[in-house]
């Protein structure tokens, strides 16, 4: 083999190398200065060879750059001083050392005042809000770039499903879907992996039982629809419904069942009952599947509207449905279901369309609603202050109405009277031997002139409810705290008597097809005067009986024959002429009264009254089963001759 250079055995071999000529004499590297082991011929000595001189070139390397890294002693002295071995004392203010700026030299250290000047002397709080700007500058940038992306995940998601991604202490108006949620989240991910069926399918399916029962009954149910509409006008949502025909019911199937079966409870003496028994059951059926069916339309939360308003079930087989519960679940699917935020940002802006109008008409009506089942059941109300404040949304519109006024006034009466009743210490006033409320007359002044053109005397009602609550609320207190117990009982009796005076002054379209409440403030009115009978004088006693009588013979006269209102007026009247007839009264005294400090309520009221009160009404066949029977309206040609009847029966 000449000496040309060694190359391995194996021209394929993976550890085939190849070295440049050398003498056999010289081992040691011209290049690098060092001894250089020999390369082998063989594979495995020619990589060991070369790894031996990889790890020379590598320590020393690393020896050199050990060697560089060596910190150099810093000087703090100029040259100067340095030649001189004397003491440098570096002035900031003066850019040289002491020595050079009192002898005029040039000091090598001038060169370097700028940059140690800026480190040495700028104060610790000039470098920290330096830095802190930086911070600043940089966080705003981040931001920004942060809110870009949120931007553009807003415009994916679309106009409807737009995300809130701000901050607030307060509760902040919800869109009506959050497509990004956690648990919607999670529930689009379960329908998709278990197949899950449309989450309407069960209400669609009980609204096809109602259609089965509507074209059995196709004319019946449209003259019973229309009839409701006609009698209920005044209290319809304005802007929901124009006509009933077999479109309507095909498209709102819900509502249209609620206004047949309101229309049943509506007729005279208990007719279709049992068109009624079986429709009571569809409705009741649709309105549990409804209840827990989300998104519902807004005809559909409408429906839930009426039936919390009215009462659709017939003593005594059937059970009435709690209208707090059911307008505070009606609220909550008018959140998820009504996008109030982008509503409530089109109002600001000043766009206004009908269907935000007619929205916001069905929230007002269900607030009321609630607020009056709060009040009258002793409950809390449902609703947070933000969402309260969409009350006056309404009217703002360009087609807002004295109705859209109205309903902001009374709801506004009913969060004071809540309070009212919630506060211990209700201040208060005497004013001609009556309880005088300041908060209640400044809204009475705010709202004056609504009140005047108010033709349904709705306001009126509700403030008059309002004050014998506080009377009845302020006669529980112990005598030295509350008032006197006389200035109680004149406050209750002169509203309660001011209540039914109103009622009898109130039209007969205005009468007929009245939401459950307003009767029952009439009803409320009737058993406060039967409450404080025991106290009342001669002639106060005549003037309650004939009072009450005179709202059950213009009950009966506007058609309300025989209904919860009719039923429950009689059995007062009953006790009445009882009382008036047969039993003697003590002489009233202010102590008399001071001892009747129970909230008023049935429970209340004397067993004879609350057997009465309790014993279930029955259709006209059976009357005359009842122990008491008030003299028919129809037996008399006017009102002096039926209320000398009572005291004759």
């Amino acid at each position: 083999m000449e000496d040309q250079g060694i190359k391995a055995e194996d021209p394929n071999g993976d550890c085939a190398i190849a070295t440049t000529p050398r003498s056999d004499t010289s081992g040691s590297s011209p290049i690098l200065g060092m001894k250089r082991p020999i390369a082998q011929s063989f594979g495995s000595y020619a990589i060991s060879a070369k790894n031996t001189v990889t790890d020379s070139l590598l320590s020393e390397i690393d020896s050199d750059l050990a060697k560089s890294s060596k910190k150099k002693r810093r000087i703090f002295s100029c040259d100067s001083c340095r030649k001189l071995k004397t003491k440098c004392d570096y002035s900031p203010g003066e850019g040289s050392c002491k020595r050079c700026h009192r002898l005029r030299l040039d000091c090598s250290l001038a060169s370097e005042s700028g940059i140690r000047q800026e480190v040495e002397t700028t104060p610790v709080s000039t470098r920290d809000d330096s830095r802190l700007s930086r911070i600043e500058q940089t966080v705003d940038s981040f931001n920004g770039k942060l809110s870009s992306l949120l931007e553009l995940v807003k415009q994916s998601l679309g106009s409807g499903n737009q995300l809130d991604f701000s901050v607030s202490p307060e509760n902040e108006l919800l869109s009506n879907y959050d497509v990004l949620a956690p648990l919607n989240v999670i529930k689009q991910i379960d329908s998709k992996l278990f197949h899950r069926p449309n989450k309407r399918d069960p209400f669609k399916r009980a609204c096809d039982q109602f259609l089965k029962f509507y074209f059995q009954k196709e004319q019946l149910c449209l003259e019973l629809s229309r009839s409701f509409l006609e009698i209920s006008h005044f209290w319809i949502i304005p802007g929901g419904i124009t006509s009933i025909d077999r479109k309507y019911v095909l498209d709102h199937p819900f509502i249209t069942c609620v206004f047949v079966i309101l229309a049943m409870c509506f007729d005279e003496n208990y007719k279709y009952v049992d068109e009624q028994n079986e429709l009571y059951m569809l409705t009741t059926k649709l309105l549990g599947v409804a209840l827990v069916t989300e998104p519902l339309s807004d005809h559909d939360i409408e429906a839930i509207l009426y039936i919390s308003l009215y009462n659709i079930a017939r003593k005594p087989k059937q059970s009435e449905f709690d209208s707090w519960l059911l307008s505070s679940i009606g609220l909550k699917h008018l959140m998820i279901s009504i996008d109030f935020k982008n509503l409530s940002h089109r109002v600001s802006m000043n766009i206004f369309n009908a269907d935000d109008l007619f929205h916001l008409r069905i929230f007002n009506s269900m607030c009321s609603c609630h607020f009056q089942s709060s009040i009258g059941y002793g409950r809390p109300i449902m609703l947070t202050s933000t969402y309260l404040e969409l009350r006056d949304l309404t009217l703002k519109f360009p087609k807002a109405t004295f109705g859209d006024a109205i309903k902001v006034a009374e709801i506004e009466l009913y969060l004071l009277l809540s309070r009212g009743l919630a506060d211990s210490s209700l201040a208060y006033s005497l004013k001609n031997d009556l309880l005088y409320y300041s908060e209640f007359n400044d809204w009475q002044e705010q709202w004056s002139k609504i009140i005047q053109k108010d033709v349904s005397q709705m306001l009126t009602f509700a403030y008059n409810f309002a004050h014998i609550m506080l009377a009845r609320k302020a006669a529980q207190k112990s005598e030295s705290n509350g008032p006197d117990p006389l200035i109680c009982y004149n406050t209750a009796c002169h509203y309660s008597f001011e209540t039914l005076n109103r009622f009898l002054l109130l039209s007969n379209s205005l009468v007929k097809g009245s939401p459950s409440f307003q009767l029952n403030q009439v009803v409320y009115s009737s058993i406060t005067l039967c409450d404080y009978m025991e106290v009342m004088k001669p002639n106060e006693r005549r003037t309650s009986l004939n009072l009450i009588s005179k709202v059950y013979w213009h009950l009966n006269k506007v058609g309300e024959k025989m209904n919860d209102a009719t039923d429950t007026i009689a059995k007062i009247i009953h006790k009445l002429v009882d009382t008036a007839n047969n039993a003697q009264f003590p002489k009233s005294t202010p102590h008399k009264l001071s001892q009747n400090r129970e909230r008023l309520s049935v429970a209340a009221l004397p067993k004879s009254v609350t057997d009465q009160l309790y014993s279930p009404p029955k259709p006209q066949t059976e009357i005359e089963e009842y122990e008491f029977k008030l003299p028919d309206v129809a037996d008399f040609d006017n009102f002096e001759d039926f209320f000398r009847g009572l005291f004759d029966k």
